[in-house]
């Protein structure tokens, strides 16, 4: 029987800073339960992250800001996708709706039913959260470590007073948000 691998991204609709996709497939079953990254706290993602690396196997695709910028979200996510899959041998369960160009199942909130997509939505958001609070010394004024690159009314704030970074991902109208 084919092992599952759940698939989730985090940062499709952030402002600035990569899209992570993860792609996860338990070697052994959770003896915890797991739910949606986004419904629980930072601080148990955090805690759960060993545990599930500890028992998982995972890729993690990521599409920088420039590739973003350059070929559009769709297709930077196309890219993150087949970068996360492409190691990895399982059944394919995606959170969301089924891409065109990838064979997999997709189920809308999969990642409050599956385990393996919450584990893989939970790998991925700490993973980028991380990384966002890596690069929020380099650009300070724009907090990257609280909002991890998402329009609150703090990033906006700090995109009119500072304009855009490096980070930031041009091809969105974020001026009609300021």
């Amino acid at each position: 029987m084919q092992k599952i691998i759940g698939i989730d991204e985090v940062g499709y609709g952030s402002w600035a800073g990569p899209l992570y996709i993860c792609a996860l497939k338990f070697l052994e079953p959770p003896n915890f339960k797991l739910f949606d990254s986004k419904k629980i706290s930072e601080k148990k993602r955090q805690l759960l992250f060993p545990l599930i690396e500890e028992i998982s196997e995972y890729r993690i695709g990521i599409a920088s800001v420039e590739e973003i910028n350059t070929l559009g979200l769709a297709q930077a996510y196309k890219k993150a996708l087949l970068r996360a899959t492409e190691e990895i041998e399982g059944k394919f369960i995606i959170d969301g709706k089924k891409p065109k160009y990838f064979d997999c199942e997709a189920i809308i909130k999969g990642d409050s039913i599956i385990q393996e997509i919450s584990a893989a939505s939970i790998i991925a958001k700490v993973t980028r959260d991380n990384y966002m609070q890596e690069i929020s010394s380099t650009f300070p004024e724009y907090k990257l470590n609280k909002n991890k690159g998402y329009g609150t009314k703090e990033h906006q704030e700090a995109i009119k007073k500072h304009g855009f970074s490096e980070m930031h991902r041009v091809i969105y109208d974020i001026k009609k948000y300021l």
